[in-house]
Formats: structure tokens, sequence, C-alpha cells
């Protein structure tokens, strides 16, 4: 594994084509560089069927990956999208935190649930022991 901030390190501007649908451009992604692939897939589900969608946050909670959105931008009438829709973007997103569950978000590679440190991670073997305990994936600013 390699540290954050090294060139080896994957940069998160890999994530550039979800900035588009942030609510709050200024907003940052809180996961670790094993999901960004997860991450893109969940987002060209979003835009294949929302291509409108808006996005809130993509981060890491209970070592898992949290993707909320909405499908569409609000309306000051409340009439913003079905519940079908809504539905259908909660199976969406449930289902990349399915898949995370079984993925470093570190590295990649397969992990599994890790419960040793206050913060609970999906890591690999290697990187159980490389991973700071606070899970912080990058440098600080």
């Amino acid at each position: 594994m390699t540290a954050p901030g090294s060139s080896e390190w994957p940069s998160e501007t890999v994530l550039e084509p979800l900035r588009r649908h942030l609510r709050y451009p200024s907003s940052e992604f809180w996961i670790g560089p094993g999901w960004y692939q997860l991450a893109l897939r969940c987002h060209e589900v979003l835009v294949a069927e929302f291509p409108d969608y808006v996005l809130f946050a993509v981060k890491q909670k209970w070592a898992a990956l949290v993707v909320q959105a909405d499908p569409r931008p609000s309306t000051p009438n409340g009439a913003d999208w079905t519940k079908e829709e809504a539905g259908r973007l909660r199976a969406v997103t449930a289902e990349f935190d399915r898949l995370s569950r079984a993925v470093c978000e570190s590295c990649g590679r397969p992990g599994t649930l890790r419960g040793t440190r206050h913060l609970r991670l999906t890591l690999c073997d290697d990187c159980e022991t490389a991973v700071p305990p606070g899970g912080l994936w990058r440098a600080a600013p």
C-alpha cells in the first residue's frame, strides 16, 4: 500500500465526473481510493436513469460506501420526483453499499469488516495493518 499524498496514491481526480452533480461544489468525497471505481460505477448508473441527479455526499459510514442523492433538483412546489423514482435511486445506492462491504476501501482488493479500531472499516489483511486508526485516506490540507 502506498502512503496518502505519494505519487503512487490514486488521485481523487478520477471522481471529477461526480462533481457536476454536487449540490455544494466545495463538498469533498470521504472515501478511500479502493472505492473510487465503485463510486464511479454508481454515478454511471445514476446518470443513465437520472441525468440531473443531485449528489449530497459520497462517504464511508459503518464500513460501507454511502451515496446520498436525489433524482433531480428540488422545486418550490415539492412535486420533484415520484415514489418509484426515489425507490429506484435508493435501490441503486443500496446495491453499491452492499458491493462495498466486500471491497477494501484502501486498495480495492477483497476486504472484510474490521472492528479493530473505533472506526469500522472494510479492509484487506494488508491494509488492516497499514491504515491509520482513524482511517484517514489523504494528507491533511
